[in-house]
């Protein structure tokens, strides 16, 4: 037979399951519907909970893209006027060899480039000119002309309009120095100057805005070196659009492409 349990024990167990159960709620809200489910912290927003730092931020380096048709061109010193009448003025000339060489090639932009006309250096008879370009002033016996700069052939070119538009290609190296100054075309003192510049030349024509780079393909015995790469003619294409551009402007304003 069994016996009955005393009210006060009955009692006693009642508050102890009350205090389990809303201890059980406390821990789980989000099993019973009485409060949001714990969120994990977004690991993008560091906080005192979250050691994740945030993503980083992908940094791209700005091009020298060709502006859109309807930009005006990069922003450069307005330079010398045109050599004639309706021709490409200094600024507009070194758009288009910009042009030119950020389709052939991009590296040829890590340098400065910069242009004069072929009548500053032109011989009156027709030839070639050697020392160009010349060497930068304040070096200690530095010749008149700098015996490393590229010879310029001026019976390829109608020199009256003709720019020559100098690429920096690198620095001369201390043995290239070392082998001029053995040639006695630099003296001894040339090893403790700042570096030179490494330069080449392309040609073009103010009327046309038709680019000659000579100083970079140069006619060999054995053909032309180096040979022109496969995507040349889209090269030469985008060049001629370019000049055609500012042509159209009388060489002063760009017009739409």
């Amino acid at each position: 037979m069994l016996k009955k349990r005393p009210a006060g024990s009955i009692a006693v167990g009642a508050v102890l399951a009350a205090v389990v159960a809303a201890v059980l709620i406390l821990l789980w809200p989000e099993g019973n519907g009485l409060g949001p489910a714990p969120t994990s912290p977004d690991p993008a927003t560091p906080t005192e909970a979250s050691p994740f730092p945030p993503p980083p931020v992908a940094m791209v380096e700005p091009s020298r893209a060709a502006p859109p048709d309807d930009d005006p061109v990069p922003a450069v010193e307005e330079g010398r006027p045109a050599l004639c009448d309706g021709c490409l003025t200094e600024r507009a000339v070194l758009d288009v060899v910009d042009t030119y060489l950020r389709h052939l090639d991009p590296v040829y932009l890590h340098g400065e480039i910069w242009a004069h006309p072929l009548t500053d250096v032109a011989p009156e008879t027709p030839g070639s000119v050697d020392g160009l370009p010349k060497l930068p002033p304040g070096l200690l016996d530095a010749p008149e002309f700098n015996p490393m700069g590229k010879s310029i052939d001026t019976r390829r070119y109608a020199v009256a309009t003709t720019w020559i538009v100098w690429i920096q290609t690198g620095w001369r190296s201390i043995q290239a120095i070392e082998q001029q100054i053995v040639l006695g075309k630099l003296p001894e003192v040339a090893l403790s100057w700042p570096p030179i510049k490494e330069e080449t030349f392309v040609a073009v024509d103010g009327r046309t805005g038709e680019i000659s780079p000579d100083g970079i393909f140069a006619l060999t015995s054995q053909g032309l070196w180096p040979r022109h790469p496969p995507h040349y003619d889209a090269v030469l294409e985008e060049t001629r659009a370019r000049a055609a551009r500012w042509l159209r402007g009388g060489g002063q304003q760009l017009g739409s492409r």
